[in-house]
């Protein structure tokens, strides 16, 4: 059979039927197969799709299908991830676009939404493949941190081992949500957390930043995702590896940037505008962007990524949450994602050069915000009592796998002098 009927379907509301072709790899839509009483729970880009039926000039088949293509993908592990090779290998899967062997396996389901796609024919609900309430396979959570299929092996495999498995998480690292005593925890290492290795430093590893960016936002009260540290042991290997809980829920969206202006670019343009220039660039401050998004998180986060300089604040790393019944926005999530911070990936002999690029304002991010200029824009003298209170904050170590202590007294030394110039730099601004 070279055609396969599928749906995509918001929870158990049925968005969409298409055809996959097996031969081709392609995909292509009628018009009348959108339920047209449910388009709003669609993405914005096939609801743009939808209203270019009828016009001359479009090649609709193409752009759904590059489009459904593209949006697939980024529900299936990352190549660039260090055991996808071995993941795939697993599920039975060739490569990331033989999608035929996926259907009715995968689901493509994500935790960070409730969209997911099924046979057309398939009795499957929601219910029984979705990622929060169905145990992730144990044995795939294994190979996706460590290439090793049984270092879970006191969990319990999933009555259903291809069912509930979300492996779209972003990023390089080695991550999976897999189920903690009855908490979804999202598990991050990446290769220089393994502690078997002679003379590991400990210097270059995101896993022990995001631990202790955690605990720098826990003791001034910003509203942070709580990061802890943990060692797996297996095999002769020592591997750290953080955890975090899931921020958002089955009835909760979490919603990056990007995907918050393409969503309204469709419905509100002049919204998206402001949204845009406020997040992209360390422009004056927009009341209107910044009711949209929570003035205080947002705020909170721009001090934060100053404090921590954090140069990889982009729109794929901050999100707002978006209820799945109503479609309503509420506001700006939790910080998440400090793995670059406090010079994770930066030699000792540079930290003095970052902070006083910090002071002068020319630290800039992967997405050129120029992190002083936003700190500067967005927080006032409030803020100051923070840096104060920063003073007598002192690092808590992980005892099990400590971090290299010398090189954690160098990161305290100018993380605190960096506090000292923004306390310059604001009292500056409001004297």
């Amino acid at each position: 059979m070279s055609q396969i009927s599928l749906v995509l379907s918001h929870n158990e509301i049925e968005l969409l039927v298409f055809v996959y072709d097996t031969e081709t790899r392609t995909f292509s839509v009628d018009p009348c197969d959108f339920n047209i009483n449910s388009l709003d729970f669609l993405p914005a880009r096939f609801r743009r799709i939808y209203g270019l039926f009828g016009r001359r000039g479009s090649d609709i088949q193409k752009l759904f299908s590059d489009e459904i293509t593209r949006f697939l993908r980024n529900r299936v592990i990352s190549l660039q991830r260090e055991y996808a090779g071995k993941v795939m290998d697993y599920l039975k899967i060739s490569d990331i676009d033989d999608f035929g062997a996926m259907f009715d396996r995968l689901y493509f389901v994500s935790l960070n939404d409730v969209l997911w796609v099924k046979s057309h024919n398939s009795f499957v609900k929601y219910a029984d493949i979705n990622p929060y309430n169905n145990p992730l396979d144990p044995y795939i959570a294994s190979l996706v941190l460590t290439g090793n299929l049984n270092c879970f092996n006191s969990a319990t495999p999933s009555a259903y081992p291809f069912f509930a498995i979300d492996l779209s998480a972003s990023g390089t690292q080695n991550k999976v949500w897999f189920e903690d005593n009855g908490t979804i925890m999202l598990y991050k290492t990446d290769e220089w957390a393994d502690l078997s290795i002679p003379d590991c430093s400990y210097v270059n590893n995101q896993v022990y930043a995001e631990y202790f960016a955690y605990q720098i936002a826990s003791f001034l009260g910003i509203n942070s995702v709580k990061y802890e540290l943990e060692v797996l042991k297996y095999h002769g290997k020592k591997l750290v590896y953080s955890k975090c809980p899931l921020i958002n829920s089955i009835d909760v969206s979490l919603v990056t940037m990007n995907q918050v202006i393409d969503e309204l670019d469709y419905i509100n343009p002049d919204l998206k505008s402001s949204i845009q220039e406020q997040c992209d660039y360390e422009s004056a401050v927009n009341e209107k962007a910044l009711s949209f998004l929570g003035r205080k998180q947002f705020s909170d986060q721009s001090f934060l990524d100053m404090l921590l300089l954090n140069p990889d604040r982009h729109k794929d790393n901050y999100s707002l949450l978006k209820d799945n019944n109503t479609l309503e926005y509420r506001h700006l999530s939790m910080c998440y994602d400090h793995g670059l911070s406090l010079f994770a990936l930066t030699h000792e002999r540079e930290m003095t050069d970052m902070v006083e690029s910090a002071r002068k304002g020319t630290f800039i991010t992967g997405n050129g915000i120029n992190v002083c200029s936003r700190f500067l824009s967005l927080c006032d003298e409030s803020y100051l009592n923070l840096l104060y209170k920063f003073q007598d904050f002192e690092f808590c170590n992980y005892a099990p796998a400590p971090y290299n202590e010398k090189h954690l007294r160098k990161v305290s030394h100018y993380i605190k002098k960096n506090a000292h110039n923004m306390i310059d730099l604001l009292e500056e601004k409001h004297q």
